[in-house]
Formats: structure tokens, sequence, C-alpha cells
């Protein structure tokens, strides 16, 4: 995204566990039924998580965290349905930083973040952030605090049109996705 402005469409990548991949551009209505469907998943995860936990007398903790937050990649009701979110005011690359910090084996901290939905491999980044989490987090700390874009740029070396195609990424997504954090409306008689 960094790159270039460009428009966002979505594509669906197919392997047949022989090396052979086709690829098609997917249209709304195509891209809302892999959603729906991604997003059950996420649900009855959830309720099988819910068992054992009621089962158990404990909470469900929850994993997402300011990144995903601020940007509204999670599911409501899936992994957004949580007890508690105790990581939900660290950026991921602090994640990352706590995870080194906390001694947590090396290959888990390698391991890109994944929604795991899908058969074919596919990482956070390339699915929903469209860039690096060392650059994606210094720039939702700077759009969510108001950050003027000279200084941006000075202390990251980007141009003000990346900044400001980042910014507009950022809004769109939390314009977007705005309703994920609000809880249902009150009806009343």
């Amino acid at each position: 995204m960094l790159k270039k402005d460009a428009y966002n469409f979505f594509t669906l990548k197919v392997t047949n566990g022989k090396g052979d991949i086709k690829t098609a551009r997917l249209n709304k209505e195509k891209l809302n039924g892999i959603v729906a469907a991604t997003n059950s998943k996420h649900r009855t995860r959830m309720m099988h998580i819910y068992y054992y936990a009621e089962k158990m007398n404990a909470l469900v903790c929850g994993t997402t965290n300011k990144t995903e937050m601020l940007e509204g990649d999670f599911v409501k009701y899936g992994d957004g349905g949580v007890d508690i979110e105790p990581l939900a005011h660290l950026y991921k690359s602090q994640i990352f930083q706590l995870a080194r910090h906390l001694g947590v084996i090396q290959e888990i901290i390698d391991r890109p973040p994944s929604p795991d939905t899908f058969s074919d491999p596919v990482s956070d980044e390339e699915f929903y952030f469209r860039m690096p989490f060392d650059k994606l987090d210094l720039l939702l700390y700077a759009w969510q605090n108001n950050v003027k874009i000279e200084k941006i740029c000075e202390v990251m070396s980007l141009e003000e049109n990346q900044v400001k195609r980042a910014f507009r990424d950022f809004t769109g997504k939390f314009n977007a996705t705005r309703h994920l954090h609000q809880l249902p409306p009150e009806l009343t008689a």
C-alpha cells in the first residue's frame, strides 16, 4: 500500500496440493459469501471455546490487539466475543516484544499471524493490513494521535503521499468497522 495508489479488490487463490495455482478476482457477492463463511468458522470456534470455559467455570480471554482493534480485524461474536481483552491496548509489534521478553519460543514468535480459516497459508499482513507491522503500528499510532505528517515523514523516511495513503486506508477501515465496537441498540416499547 505504501508503494503506490491502488484499488482494493480481492482475489481467491486455489491450490490443488500439486503446485498448480489458480487465481480469480472476486466480485462483491462472492467476497461477501467467503467472508460470511469464514466469520461462521470464527463464531463456531468461539462456541466451542465457551462450552469448555463454562464447563470449567473459566473466562474466555481474547487475543485481539490494538492494531487489529483500530483496523477492525476481528469478528463480532467470533474472536471479538470474549470476556476479557488483556492485549487490546498493545500494538501488534508490542505483542512481539512482550513475547520475546517473556521467553516465548522463537518458532511461535516467527509464525506469521493468520486468520487460520483458509486451507492455503495466508498471513494477516497480506490478507488485511497490506504493510509490515513495524511500519503499520507506527503509522497507526501517528494517525490516532494526530502526529503531523511532516514529522512522520522525517522519522519514518516516508513521503507525504505515502502517509496520506495509509491514513486514508485507516480511516476507511475504521469507519467501515465502527459498528463492530458498538453494543446492539436498545429497543424501547
